[in-house]
């Protein structure tokens, strides 16, 4: 076979250059048909490389875009979360005024007669501070024994970390988030704050402490709990304006 000759002269005129794809189409079809193959793999070779690093880029880019916080609420969840919150308050202060309150204010009246007497003048001033040394105690063991409040615990609430729903409260943080429902009026304050808060519905004691207040009973957070609530605050004037004085008048009774 004579030698192929390559380059401008292969041509028949002297001084003109094939194109390259001349060239390499007839390269192939000296090659035979298996030559042809090569272009084509080549190309498919070059695509697949190609869409898997588009691909890789774009799973890239979407992983670092921020993320919606899983835990924004929307109306009904804050409402629902709000109410037991409210319920889970409202029966601590009756259990409260009903067990402690009764007891503390039959020996405070006994030890001090004058009080009485200033009380049926309509001087209600003078049952201030011990009232204020009762919920003082109370909201400082409030959340101690067993990480959250009794009432919590009735309305399938607990007690956790801000950002870590699992984790643990210190012994610290438990007693500084009650801290500010001590002074009068905070915590019809503290409601509001709680409800249009942040998407942890932290209030102003929680955001001090670095706490929240977590669901641990999805079974809970069905409903807006509203009448749960109004039986709640029935409950709690019943007891506060029923119950409370006659049972410091038993107990005074009993004191002598």
């Amino acid at each position: 076979m004579p030698p192929v000759r390559m380059g401008p002269l292969a041509t028949g005129n002297p001084g003109v250059r094939r194109p390259v794809h001349q060239q390499m189409r007839e390269r192939s079809e000296r090659r035979g048909p298996a030559s042809r193959l090569l272009p084509a793999c080549t190309h498919a070779k070059f695509w697949l490389a190609k869409n898997i690093e588009i691909r890789t880029q774009k799973k890239v880019d979407m992983d670092e875009q921020p993320k919606i916080s899983s835990s924004a609420l929307d109306k009904e969840s804050r409402i629902n979360l709000i109410n037991r919150r409210s319920v889970a308050w409202l029966l601590e202060v009756a259990a409260i005024n009903a067990v402690v309150a009764p007891v503390v204010l039959a020996v405070y009246f006994h030890a001090r007669p004058v009080v009485l007497a200033e009380l049926a003048q309509g001087t209600t001033a003078v049952l201030f501070p011990i009232q204020l040394a009762i919920w003082g105690v109370y909201l400082a063991i409030r959340d101690l024994v067993g990480a959250t409040s009794f009432g919590k615990y009735l309305v399938g609430l607990g007690l956790a970390p801000s950002g870590d729903s699992a984790g643990r409260v210190p012994i610290g943080s438990r007693v500084l988030r009650n801290l500010p429902l001590i002074i009068p009026f905070v915590p019809v304050i503290e409601f509001v704050i709680a409800y249009y808060g942040n998407d942890q519905m932290q209030r102003l004691g929680d955001k001090l402490a670095k706490t929240q207040v977590v669901d641990l009973d999805t079974r809970k957070s069905l409903g807006s709990w509203s009448g749960m609530l109004l039986l709640a605050f029935l409950l709690f004037l019943g007891i506060n304006f029923l119950l409370v004085p006659r049972l410091i008048a038993l107990y005074l009774g009993w004191l002598g």
